[in-house]
């Protein structure tokens, strides 16, 4: 038997397994794993308990982790800086009792830690080499101003922990608070094969959720017509026997729990069936009642059905709609690509996406030649994850290209590795350092320019005509991808005349002002008053801006038609991310997962008479869809053998009429992000640092103004739930490489607000 007292990564992996049912025509299938789920839903007893590694646990810490790990035994666990913060809950102040499951990173000798709680130090703890849980009896200490804040300061910690990128001190794997004085709490840290209160066990039933008495796990999931609940209820190997009583709920409204099923907690008990009474949104819950102590291990609970209920999946195409795009395929023999990146367009400034100001004339030109996707989002707010994501088809958690300080493009397959090595010519013109060379993005480009300086020009969309132009001249006769990343609109919010004014003449900010983001730092961090005037000033400065660039975007579609490109040329012209203007507080991107910041633009101009004109596009799409929506129109993804392994599909057949992806998820820098999931009118944001959500109906409240969460708590839980497993089976076991910046690189990143 083995048991995994720790988080499982496979917990959340893809859906497996059949199991035939002979009285239905078609077999059933497991559509939830309820204990590969089991670290996704909300669990409440005696103890608080955080597997590190897992969303749930992000609430626990403070500061001092890196990114979860994975071990040769498919646990997960977060590594250590040497000063690590941790929040234990409780009554601030009160005293607590709180076991701590830890191992020294490997190669430290000798690991102590000095301990703090609440500011007031405590014994030093002393690390075995290996695993072990330590007991802390935390006592009661002045109210603090924050949640209680337990601190660990280790000396003798690994000094270059590659590839982590620093020091490394220690594994962390749980943390379990109680009261003072628990005796559950001391037996726990002193018996290794007592499992924790929350955990996962094999055995002849297969996995089990084991849960320790009193307490519960409750689930929150979409279900269908039909579905059937099987489970195989029993004993944790390490619990005794007890006359705990065991039982299951359903409620598909708050107040509306129905009992499903009641058993006693014994060992050796058979396989019980459970007919699911309603379909849609539902609380299904697991209780262990009674006996203190009782490790309750809920065997193999499953789901059964027919329905797939994994709304964030990438959808898998049938033949049938992949086939749609063959004509267009066929049109598009021996054309080019050339993929323009406007920085921090939010759609909602484009004149074509319904701005009032028209904007972009010569973007919205394009649009009326050929398709707009009116519902594509961004999969991070900010450049450096969300270029790497629409390069590789990878989500920012999973490629880890996440860090703004010196981390590389992952090394996953990219884009321009899949065209270079298919024999099709490569350039690349950037104006954003984020993208440039020190970031690793001009691996596999036959050309790279970078446009920026230390000295930041702010006209250098100018620039492209001096460096892009003379390339298409050169290149006009062989089958190429460009790449031209334009810095505008984003900060400096300072165009050239007439730009600067051609939204409204004056304002409260002064020319000299216009490229000094600690201006705007100090409004988002509420050190200086959020001026109304001073808000539109920026907002119209930065559709100037916008403005601006669309006029450059205009001469480039000259200079294509001059050379004979235009007709030659698949042109795709998208945002990697949006812009705020204080619509929930903030200017700028990065930190909020808002529509303002994850909604943009995207537009495809296929050749004239080569494929759609004038369409527009309501499925949900991502910028991760590029990579192999470029791959498809320049003819490489026709074989289904030839294909290269990217996770997401082509945008061909959806520009076609086939359907997009259900939902779409963005996530902001934090290092516990917040993570938005659209599906329909439906927008749920979850923040992982307090597992707090927010819900918003957009077909009503457009602004995202009214949470409806705390109304609607079975719908908030289910898209928490569901973005959880969805955060789990992305997160990575490397880190991206750290690199070192020069002067004039550190220089531009200050110039574009990135660093201070």
């Amino acid at each position: 038997m083995r048991r995994f007292p720790g988080f499982v990564l496979a917990l959340v992996a893809g859906l497996a397994g059949c199991a035939g049912d002979s009285r239905r025509e078609a077999p059933l299938r497991v559509v939830h794993d309820l204990a590969r789920l089991a670290w996704t839903a909300d669990a409440s007893g005696a103890y608080q308990h955080a597997a590190f590694g897992t969303p749930g646990a992000a609430r626990f810490q403070v500061e001092g982790f890196v990114k979860p790990v994975e071990s040769a035994s498919s646990e997960v666990f977060l590594l250590s800086r040497p000063n690590v913060t941790l929040r234990v809950g409780g009554e601030p102040g009160a005293a607590r009792r709180v076991v701590l499951e830890l191992a020294p990173y490997k190669g430290t000798k000798r690991l102590m830690a000095r301990v703090r709680y609440n500011g007031r130090r405590l014994a030093p703890l002393a690390l075995i080499r290996s695993r072990h849980r330590y007991l802390l009896d935390l006592p009661e200490t002045p109210a603090p101003p924050r949640d209680n804040e337990l601190s660990l300061r280790f000396r003798g910690a690994a000094r270059h922990a590659r590839p982590y990128g620093g020091q490394i001190a220690a594994a962390f794997y749980s943390l379990t608070s109680g009261v003072t004085g628990d005796a559950g709490l001391a037996a726990l840290a002193g018996r290794a094969e007592l499992l924790p209160p929350l955990a996962l066990e094999t055995s002849a039933n297969g996995l089990s959720s084991v849960i320790q008495g009193p307490g519960s796990l409750r689930y929150a999931l979409e279900f269908a017509a039909g579905e059937e609940l099987r489970f195989s209820p029993g004993l944790a190997a390490s619990s005794p026997a007890s006359g705990a009583t065991l039982r299951v709920s359903f409620a598909t409204t708050p107040a509306g729990e129905r009992e499903l099923w009641r058993g006693p907690a014994r060992s050796g008990a058979r396989e019980v069936r459970v007919p699911l009474p309603g379909q849609g949104l539902a609380f299904l819950s697991f209780q262990v009642e009674g006996v203190p102590e009782t490790r309750a291990a809920w065997g193999a609970p499953r789901v059964m059905g027919d329905v797939d209920h994994d709304q964030l999946a990438v959808p898998t195409r049938e033949a049938q709609d992949e086939a749609l795009a063959d004509p267009l395929r066929e049109a598009l023999t021996g054309m080019n690509v050339m993929l323009v990146i406007l920085d921090a367009a939010a759609a909602k400034h484009l004149s074509c996406y319904g701005y009032s100001r028209q904007t972009t004339p010569e973007i919205d030109r394009l649009a009326a030649e050929g398709v707009l996707f009116e519902r594509a989002y961004t999969p991070a707010v900010y450049t450096l994850p969300a270029m790497s994501s629409l390069f590789t088809s990878l989500d920012p958690d999973e490629h880890g290209s996440i860090d703004l300080r010196g981390r590389k493009m992952p090394s996953a397959l990219s884009l321009a590795d899949v065209l270079t090595a298919r024999g099709i010519h490569t350039g690349a013109f950037v104006a954003n350092g984020v993208v440039g060379r020190s970031r690793g993005f001009d691996r596999s480009f036959a050309d790279f320019q970078e446009l920026y300086t230390s000295a930041f020009d702010p006209t250098q969309a100018g620039r492209f005509r001096a460096t892009a132009y003379p390339w298409l001249e050169a290149n006009r006769e062989r089958r190429f991808f460009a790449w031209l990343h334009f810095r505008e609109p984003h900060f400096p919010y300072d165009p050239p005349a007439p730009f600067d004014t051609a939204f409204g003449s004056g304002g409260p900010i002064p020319k000299a002002m216009r490229d000094e983001i600690y201006l705007i730092l100090a409004i988002d961090a509420r050190r200086r008053p959020a001026l109304p005037a001073e808000i539109e000033h920026w907002a119209r400065l930065y559709d100037g801006n916008l403005a601006y660039v669309d006029q450059e975007l205009g001469a480039l579609r000259r200079k294509l038609e001059e050379t004979g490109l235009l007709e030659k040329t698949v042109l795709i012209v998208a945002a990697d991310h949006g812009e705020a203007f204080w619509e929930h507080g903030h200017i700028g991107h990065e930190v909020l997962v808002y529509e303002e910041e994850t909604h943009v633009p995207l537009i495809i101009r296929f050749p004239r008479g080569a494929g759609p004109a004038g369409v527009r596009i309501r499925e949900f799409v991502s910028l991760s869809d590029l990579a192999p929506t470029i791959v498809d129109a320049l003819g490489l993804w026709r074989s289904v053998a030839a294909r290269p392994a990217f996770r997401t599909q082509s945008l061909l057949p959806v520009a076609v009429g086939a359907a997009g992806r259900r939902a779409v998820v963005s996530r902001d820098r934090g290092s516990e992000p917040r993570y938005a999931v659209r599906e329909g009118a439906t927008k749920a944001i979850f923040d992982t640092a307090t597992g707090n959500v927010e819900l918003y109906d957009l077909s009503s409240d457009p602004g995202e103004q009214k949470d409806l969460a705390t109304q609607q708590p079975i719908r908030a839980a289910y898209y928490r739930q569901a973005l959880a497993a969805w955060i789990l089976s992305r997160r990575l076991e490397g880190v991206a490489a750290a690199v070192e910046l020069t002067p004039e690189q550190q220089e531009n990143l200050k110039a574009l607000g990135y660093v201070q």
